[in-house]
């Protein structure tokens, strides 16, 4: 047991003498002599201390022949500690400094490596992976014969990847949260954005489904509209990928959205019928008519002023209804503009008749049930 702080106390005064050293290295006022030890440090892979060294001598031998050799090295103790971030920006800065150098093409490279190595998880901000991508692509234009071109074209491939990635992410969350027009537009998108992603098949079906869900919480004058996209959606979908393993399902929305279309358009035609037969303005109506329907004029107009209330509650629901929807759409998107629709609402609304106007028709034509208490 006694030889254990024994041993640590050896390897503490090794340590000290070594840290003697290196402080030993850094007052002398023998600049070659710097240097030798730089290199020494940097051949053993003290890349800390030999980065200590070099960023010292730089200003000593800027202009003279040694400064690019020493400058490549300094690049180079960033880039073996990981700090790819100093790294990046003095490689760059070497191949501007030594355009003719043999070693500008390799810092090149190494500039956009580095930025590839900085490219976050796909969920955080892309600023480095679109800037990496744009050094690698320089980097290819301008050295088409280069041995790491093979290389440099699968790092652009696996940035790419990661930029859709990231806008799938996106789409996926606006669909999550019911947003199905951004989602759809969101997806259109990445579709031509990466018309080649082996995706693609998917991001057709997802911009189907978000336009079928959109289409059915939409006020019913727009769902016609916004149905007949989703059919048109589907017969692109199926000449496109007819062998396509989202095609059923894609079919089994199609289906739907075919039915919807269907009763949407008989109740439109309803709706227009009755605000086409029916005169919003208030007129004069015959007292003795109204009469007849219950053999008193009082229980008629009380019969009346009920279905009037009932009339009028049932189309307070439906536009506050179709109004929530504006209220939570997300304006991430600058192609989101619902302005028209809210315009459209109101004209709709504004046509119709009178709740009472629309009570007393029903009653002169028999359409509203009432009973007698017991």
């Amino acid at each position: 047991m006694k030889k254990l702080p024994i041993l640590f106390l050896m390897i503490l005064f090794i340590a000290s003498a070594c840290n003697s050293g290196f402080e030993k290295i850094l007052k002398s006022k023998d600049f070659a002599f710097k240097l030798q030890k730089a290199n020494e440090y940097y051949d053993k892979k003290q890349f800390g201390k030999a980065n200590t060294l070099y960023e010292e001598l730089l200003t000593v031998y800027k202009g003279t022949k040694n400064f690019e050799s020493i400058y490549y090295k300094y690049a180079y103790t960033f880039y073996n500690q990981k700090q790819y971030l100093a790294a990046s920006y003095h490689f760059k800065n070497f191949s501007d400094l030594f355009p003719k150098s043999d070693k500008s093409e390799e810092c090149e490279y190494l500039n956009s490596l580095c930025l590839y190595y900085m490219s976050p998880d796909y969920t955080l901000d892309q600023s480095n992976t679109i800037k990496s991508i744009g050094e690698m692509q320089t980097y290819i234009n301008t050295h088409p014969n280069s041995k790491k071109l093979k290389e440099a074209n699968k790092m652009i491939d696996n940035l790419r990847n990661k930029l859709e990635e990231k806008d799938n992410y996106g789409a996926a969350l606006y669909y999550k949260i019911s947003e199905f027009k951004a989602a759809s537009v969101a997806y259109e998108q990445i579709i031509r954005k990466y018309p080649d992603s082996k995706n693609v098949e998917y991001y057709y079906f997802r911009v189907i489904d978000s336009k079928y869900k959109y289409a059915k919480s939409s006020i019913p004058s727009k769902q016609e509209e916004r149905l007949n996209d989703v059919s048109s959606y589907y017969k692109e979908f199926v000449r496109k990928y007819p062998k396509s393993p989202y095609r059923s399902d894609v079919e089994k929305i199609n289906t739907l959205s075919l039915q919807t279309l269907k009763k949407i358009v008989k109740i439109m035609n309803n709706k227009r019928l009755l605000i086409s037969t029916i005169n919003p303005t208030i007129e004069a109506k015959d007292l003795s008519v109204i009469q007849e329907k219950t053999g008193n004029i009082y229980k008629s107009i009380s019969i009346i002023s009920k279905r009037a209330n009932q009339i009028n509650s049932k189309t307070k629901e439906e536009l506050h209804r179709k109004l929530e929807e504006f209220g939570s759409l997300n304006d991430n998107l600058e192609e989101i503009n619902e302005n028209k629709e809210q315009i459209e609402i109101s004209k709709f609304y504004e046509r119709m008749a009178n709740p009472a106007i629309l009570a007393t028709q029903e009653l002169l034509d028999d359409k509203i049930y009432f009973k007698e208490k017991e």
